[in-house]
């Protein structure tokens, strides 16, 4: 597996956890944004 698949895997689980726990509750709404934005710049 190469080190950018992984990282992407890695990432993209991330985004999945984070985004789980912000929709539990209102979750530092400006660092879940900032985090999205992070996430879709690894997809890309």
């Amino acid at each position: 597996m190469n080190n950018m698949t992984s990282r992407a895997v890695f990432s993209i689980f991330m985004c999945f956890t984070i985004f789980h726990r912000n929709t539990v509750r209102q979750w530092n709404h400006r660092y879940f944004s900032n985090y999205s934005t992070l996430c879709s710049i690894y997809s890309s």
